[in-house]
């Protein structure tokens, strides 16, 4: 067991991680477990290739880890590899900060959402190298990587949201708040970049974010997530009709977003609507306990204890407290909706 920690912590080492989370161990185990492979590959002169392939080259050298195959060659890489179609990989040369692993992953990344070829690393990559940390759990290198890419990219705005989510994910929020007003400077009618600013701000009291949120609706009003946000704010500050009226209009609202909706159902006494609302997103396993509670209140109302105990304690397990107000509350006659 020590060994393989021990292997784990080399290969984390070669890709550049600060922080190895769970998800990441899970993505790249075949290359943290090849460590002392990877290590003696890296040391060889020459481009470091990583393609995704599903059989290496013939009469290759390299490593073929699961799909991917790495190879050093001073090769021209079309003559390693040929020019048939299909190719998708990164090429890594030197002369960049980071690890070589992670920009030749990264050069992959990027070859990939181009929809496939050969790419080699650039400055630019940095930006998609940021997004790879930052998907894998690693703020610390996501931020230093969107660094890296600052002034390098194409997409200076998006670098610079991206950026602001992962100071806001590390608690840093005026940096963050700071770093969302730059993207909007940049690109004033983005959708994305409004909600994120919206969102930090009313997470810290600030009511300048409905204004953003409301943004964000008017930007893209079919987006489920932007209708979401501002109808849970609407619905916070007792706005009921208006918030209902956003989610109706919503196309692919989220399993919250249909909680939402019965929950404001619900408040308008609107409880047949309610009921048939609720009852499909308690459906899901991972419903919330908001939405089981307010169904258990409508199964109590129609005389129906035995599901309204049911949901009941199934809501006050997944949400403890917060749910058993609700629970309790006076319901008036138990009698038809």
């Amino acid at each position: 067991a020590l060994k393989a920690r021990d292997l784990f912590f080399q290969g984390a080492k070669l890709l550049g991680f600060s922080f190895l989370s769970v998800k990441a161990q899970k993505e790249l185990e075949p290359f943290l477990e090849a460590s002392g492979d990877l290590r003696r590959l890296l040391r060889r002169p020459g481009t470091l290739l990583c393609v995704k392939q599903p059989h290496p080259p013939s009469s290759r050298r390299g490593l073929f880890l699961k799909g991917f195959y790495l190879l050093k060659t001073r090769q021209p890489p079309e003559k390693v590899l040929g020019t048939s179609g299909g190719l998708c990989g990164g090429l890594y040369s030197g002369g960049y900060p980071g690890a070589p692993l992670a920009l030749a992953l990264a050069a992959y990344e990027q070859a990939r959402r181009l929809g496939g070829g050969l790419v080699r690393f650039e400055p630019f990559t940095y930006h998609v190298l940021g997004d790879l940390y930052a998907d894998w759990g690693d703020m610390g290198q996501a931020l230093w990587a969107y660094d890296q890419a600052r002034g390098r990219t194409p997409q200076p705005a998006h670098l610079l949201n991206s950026r602001g989510l992962i100071l806001k994910a590390l608690e840093l929020y005026e940096e963050a708040e700071e770093t969302f007003r730059q993207a909007l400077a940049l690109s004033p009618e983005d959708p994305l970049i409004h909600f994120n600013l919206g969102s930090l701000l009313l997470s810290r009291g600030e009511a300048q974010g409905r204004w953003h949120l409301e943004q964000a609706y008017r930007l893209s009003p079919e987006r489920g997530l932007f209708a979401e946000a501002l109808a849970r704010h609407l619905k916070e500050e007792g706005q009921w009709g208006q918030a209902r009226e956003i989610l109706e209009r919503a196309k692919g609202l989220s399993l919250q977003g249909r909680a939402i909706l019965g929950e404001l159902f619900y408040l308008s006494g609107e409880h047949e609507k309610a009921f048939h609302c609720l009852k499909e997103v308690v459906r899901a396993k991972e419903a919330p306990a908001e939405a089981l509670a307010y169904l258990a209140l409508l199964y109590r109302r129609r005389g129906e204890e035995v599901a309204a105990e049911v949901l009941s304690r199934e809501a006050l397990r997944r949400g403890g407290e917060k749910i058993k107000d609700l629970i309790g509350q006076d319901l008036g006659p138990q009698t038809g909706s």
